[in-house]
C-alpha cells in the first residue's frame, strides 16, 4: 500500500518515491520557506486503489476546509536535465471529499506510464501570482532574475490567458520590461527575485520557481532547475584592420550561424561597388558576435591598429587615383555608367524583368509541400532557396544604388534651382511606395470583408498568403508574418475606420501642390531638369521597399521554411533537442544530415553555439573598432560620372542615419526628447515600447510606437498607430518612409528613447519640429481613453 506523508515529513525525501515536486517542497519546507502545508502519496505504476485514495483523503482533511490544489507529482519532472514543466495535471480550487478524489484520479491519469505521486496543498488566495527566474534563462545572465506576474492565480499565465507583467532585477535596478497588467510593485518584484536567488544558492543551482503573494505575504510554490539555461561561451575578439562601425540600423542582434552560413554581405557589397564604379569596398564582418561595417578606399588593406594616413590635397586626388590600377578600373566603370545612364536602365530592368521573375520564383517556390518531401528532395529543394536567396541579395544592393542616384538628383535639383530643403523634397514623394502601404491596404479590405460577414479563418488564410511570405528581420531564426497569425488578427480588429484610399488621396493632392509651386517658378531648362528628375524619382522612389520585398524578405523566408522542415526532421530523430536549434547549425550541417551523415557531434556543437550568442548578447560590441580615418577627401576635382555615384551614396545614408545619437543615454532638457522631425504633425497617446516583433502583441490602437528602429515588414502595425518615436534613423530611414506614407507624426533619431520613456507614458510627438514632450516626474505609468487621444497632421 502507498504510503502518505505531510511535507513536513518529507524533509529528506527521495525523488524517486516521491516524485521531484513533493520531495522538493518537503526539502523546501524543512528549510524554513513559506511553503503551503500539504500532504503527498507515495508514487507508483498504474490506478490507486479504494482504500489508498481513502487514506489521502483523510489526511488531507487535516488541512481543514479550504480550496485545495491538487497537483502531479512525477518522478520525471523537475530533474536536472528535464523539467518537463506543464506536461502533468494540476487541478486547483477542489473542495470536498468527492471532488478531491476526482482531482486524484485525473492527476494520475496524466502520468502516461510514469511514476506518479499526487500532492495536495491548501490553495493559496493569492492576490498575484508567477513565476521567476534565479537567471535570465534568454541571455544566461547570472547577474538579472526575471519575475512574470499576473493579478490572482498563477495557472492563467501558465495557460495563455494574460500576458503577464515582466521584471528584470539586478543588484543595482530593478525595472519592468512589460506592466500591461500591473500586479506587483518593484519591491515585490525584488522580493520574488530574492526568494528566487535564496532557492538557486540553497539548491546549487540557478532555479525557476512558482511564487503567489496572499496580501503581503510571499509563498513558495514550487521550484525546479533551470535546464534550459545556456552558459556563455566567450567569443574571441577578432578585428581586421581598419575602421569598423557596428551596424545597428539593420542587425539588432548577433546572427544566428545558420544565417551567417548562407548571408554572404561583403560579396554582395562587393559586387554593388565594382558595378557602380565606387572608390570604395564595403565590407560586412561578424566582430565578436555583432555586425560591423567597414568602407575603406578600393585596393586598401589597411594592417590592424595601423594609423590611416592623413587625406591627400585635393588637387592632386585625380593623379593618384590614376595611379592605382584598381581606382583606375572603377574609374572608367563609373564614367561609362554615366554615359548610359546606368540608374536608368537598372529601374527599367527592375519593374520589367527582375520583379515578374522574382514574383515567379517566389510562388514557384512557396508552393512546394515540404512534408511531402524526401530528404533527397528537400535537400534539393533547400538548395534551390539558397541559391535563390543569394542571387536576390546580390540583385537588391544593385537596385538600392539606382534608388540613391535618382532621389540624390532629385534633391540636388531642387536646392539648387528652388532653394528647398530635404523635407519638401519627401513630401513631393510620400505617397508614392505602393509596397510601403501594400499591407495597409490588404488589411483594409480584407478586414472589411469580415465585418460584412466573412469568416475570420478564411480572412486570415488570405491574408498570410497575400503579405505573410516576409521575413521580420535579417535573421532565419525569426518568424515570418504569415508564422503570427494573433497579429494578423487583432489587426484586422484594429482596422475600423483606417482609409487607405483617402491617406493616398490627401498625399496625392500635397504632391501636386508641391509640383504647381515648382512650375510656377521654373522656366526653361530649370524646369526641364525639375520633371526630368521629378520623372525618374517617381519611378524608382517605391523600388525601395518592393525591392526589400521580393529579393530580401521573401527569398529569406523560403530558406526560414526550408531550414525549419529540416529542423523538424532532425529533432523527430534525435539529432536535434529543439526545432529551433536548427538555426544554430550551419548550412553544411543541414545538407550532412539530408545525405544520410548523422554527426554524433552535431548537439553539443550547437549548444557551444547557443552559448557564444548568449556571450555576444551579454557584451555588446563598441560602436567603433580601429582608429576613425578621418574625413574623407573632396572629390569636386573628380570627373562628374565619378563623383556622382559616391556622391549619391554619401547623401542618401547621410540622411539614413542622422544624426549619430547613439551613444546619448539621458534627454537634454528634462521632459523634452530632441530628434529629427521625420513626418509632420502632432500627436499625443500613450507610449508603447518595443524592441522586437516578439512585442507586436502588446501595440494597441492608437498607441505611439516607441523603438529602436523599424523594419518594412513592421509595416503591418502602422495603421494602428499615433505616432513614431525611435532611437535611431534619419529622414531616408525606414521608419521615416513608412511614417510619412501612412502621415502619422514621427520624430526619429532621439538616441534614447527606449530608455527615457516609459511603457503606457503619455507622451506629445511634434513630428513637424522634432520634438517629443513627456511627463518626467516619478509614478507608474498612465493610459489616457481612445476619446481623449488628439492628433493632428500637417
Amino acid at each position: 500500500m502507498r504510503n502518505v506523508a505531510t511535507l513536513q515529513q518529507l524533509g529528506d525525501a527521495d525523488p524517486a518515491r516521491w516524485g521531484a515536486k513533493a520531495a522538493v517542497l518537503g526539502q523546501l519546507t524543512a528549510g524554513g520557506h513559506a511553503v503551503p502545508p500539504g500532504v503527498a502519496i507515495e508514487a507508483s505504476i498504474g490506478d490507486i486503489t479504494t482504500d489508498e485514495l481513502e487514506h489521502l483523503v483523510h489526511e488531507a482533511g487535516r488541512l481543514g476546509d479550504v480550496p485545495l490544489a491538487v497537483r502531479s507529482s512525477s518522478v520525471l519532472e523537475d530533474l536536472p536535465d528535464s523539467a518537463a514543466a506543464g506536461r502533468y495535471t494540476t487541478v486547483l480550487g477542489v473542495r470536498g471529499a468527492a471532488a478531491l478524489r476526482a482531482a486524484v484520479r485525473e492527476c494520475l491519469a496524466s502520468a502516461d506510464g510514469a511514476p506518479m505521486a499526487v500532492l495536495v496543498q491548501e490553495l493559496v488566495d493569492a492576490t498575484a501570482a508567477g513565476v521567476a527566474f534565479s537567471a535570465n534563462p534568454v541571455t544566461g545572465n547570472m547577474a538579472e532574475a526575471l519575475v512574470n506576474a499576473v493579478p490572482g492565480l498563477g495557472d492563467r499565465l501558465v495557460s495563455g490567458e494574460v500576458t503577464p507583467d515582466e521584471w528584470v532585477v539586478t543588484d543595482d535596478r530593478t525595472h519592468v520590461v512589460n506592466d500591461e497588467v500591473t500586479a506587483i510593485t518593484p519591491a515585490q518584484a525584488r522580493e520574488v527575485a530574492s526568494l528566487a536567488r535564496r532557492v538557486a544558492e540553497e539548491r546549487g543551482a540557478p532555479q525557476d520557481i512558482e511564487w503567489a503573494f496572499a496580501g503581503r505575504r510571499l509563498f513558495l510554490l514550487q521550484a525546479r532547475p533551470i535546464t534550459t539555461l545556456i552558459e556563455p561561451v566567450p567569443i574571441p575578439i577578432d578585428v581586421p584592420g581598419g575602421f569598423w562601425m557596428r551596424e545597428d540600423m539593420h542587425w539588432s542582434a548577433p546572427p544566428t550561424p545558420l544565417s551567417l552560413s548562407v548571408l554572404h554581405f561583403t560579396r554582395y557589397l562587393q559586387r554593388m561597388t565594382e558595378i557602380y564604379g565606387l572608390l570604395i569596398d564595403v565590407k560586412a564582418q561578424s566582430i565578436g558576435g555583432w555586425w560591423y561595417m567597414s568602407t575603406p578606399p578600393v585596393g586598401s588593406s589597411p594592417a590592424p591598429g595601423a594609423q590611416p594616413r592623413p587625406a591627400p590635397p585635393s588637387l592632386l586626388m585625380p593623379v593618384l587615383l590614376a595611379l592605382v590600377p584598381a581606382t583606375r578600373k572603377r574609374m572608367r566603370t563609373a564614367q561609362r555608367n554615366a554615359n548610359i545612364d546606368l540608374p536608368a536602365k537598372v529601374i527599367r530592368r527592375y519593374y520589367e524583368e527582375v520583379r515578374p521573375r522574382q514574383q515567379q520564383r517566389l510562388a514557384e517556390l512557396r508552393d512546394v509541400d515540404l512534408p511531402g518531401l524526401n530528404n533527397h528532395e528537400l535537400a534539393d529543394h533547400l538548395s534551390a532557396c539558397t541559391d535563390f536567396m543569394d542571387a536576390s541579395l546580390s540583385l537588391h544592393y544593385e537596385v538600392v544604388v539606382a534608388w540613391f542616384s535618382t532621389l540624390t538628383e532629385l534633391a540636388t535639383v531642387s536646392r539648387d534651382r528652388l532653394g528647398w530643403d530635404f523635407s519638401t523634397v519627401l513630401r513631393l514623394l510620400a505617397g508614392t511606395s505602393d509596397a510601403t502601404s501594400a499591407p495597409a491596404r490588404a488589411l483594409e479590405r480584407i478586414a472589411r470583408s469580415v465585418r460584412e460577414g466573412r469568416s475570420m479563418p478564411d480572412a486570415l488564410s488570405e491574408l498570410r498568403q497575400e503579405i505573410g511570405l516576409r521575413c521580420m528581420t535579417i535573421d532565419l531564426a525569426d518568424q515570418t508574418i504569415a508564422e503570427v497569425p494573433g497579429l494578423l488578427e487583432q489587426q484586422l480588429i484594429d482596422q475600423q475606420d483606417y482609409d487607405p484610399e483617402a491617406e493616398a488621396k490627401s498625399l496625392s493632392e500635397q504632391r501636386q501642390r508641391i509640383i504647381d509651386e515648382a512650375h510656377r517658378r521654373l522656366r526653361g531648362r530649370d524646369r526641364v531638369a525639375f520633371d526630368r528628375a521629378l520623372d525618374r524619382a517617381l519611378r524608382s522612389y517605391p523600388m525601395r521597399d518592393d525591392n526589400a520585398f521580393h529579393t530580401l524578405e521573401s527569398p529569406m523566408a523560403l530558406v526560414r521554411y526550408a531550414a525549419l522542415e529540416v529542423g523538424t526532421r532532425m529533432t523527430r530523430d534525435g539529432s536535434l533537442a529543439a526545432v529551433d536549434d536548427v538555426f544554430y547549425c550551419d548550412i553544411e550541417d543541414l545538407q550532412r544530415w539530408l545525405s544520410g551523415d548523422r554527426d554524433p557531434g552535431l548537439r553539443s556543437r550547437v549548444r557551444r553555439r547557443r552559448g557564444e550568442r548568449v556571450w555576444a548578447l551579454a557584451h555588446r560590441g563598441p560602436a567603433t573598432y580601429g582608429p576613425h580615418p578621418g574625413e574623407p577627401p573632396s572629390m569636386r576635382w573628380l570627373p562628374k560620372g565619378v563623383r556622382a555615384p559616391m556622391e549619391s551614396i554619401a547623401f542618401v545614408l547621410g540622411h539614413v542615419a542622422e544624426p549619430d545619437l547613439s551613444s546619448r543615454e539621458a534627454p537634454e532638457e528634462a521632459g523634452t526628447l530632441t530628434g529629427i522631425g521625420a513626418s509632420a504633425g502632432t500627436y499625443t497617446g500613450p507610449a508603447r515600447i518595443v524592441f522586437s516583433e516578439a512585442d507586436f502583441h502588446r501595440v494597441q490602437r492608437g498607441d505611439v510606437l516607441v523603438c529602436p528602429t523599424t523594419r518594412p515588414s513592421w509595416a503591418i502595425i502602422f495603421p494602428s498607430l499615433g505616432a513614431l518615436i525611435t532611437d535611431a534613423g534619419g529622414s531616408l530611414a525606414h521608419p521615416a518612409i513608412i511614417a510619412r506614407e501612412h502621415r502619422i507624426p514621427a520624430v526619429l533619431a532621439t538616441g534614447c528613447s527606449t530608455t527615457v520613456l516609459r511603457d503606457g507614458q503619455i507622451v506629445t510627438v511634434d513630428g513637424t519640429a522634432g520634438i517629443v514632450r513627456y511627463d518626467d516626474s516619478a509614478g507608474q505609468p498612465t493610459t489616457v481613453p481612445q476619446e481623449e487621444r488628439e492628433t493632428s497632421s500637417a
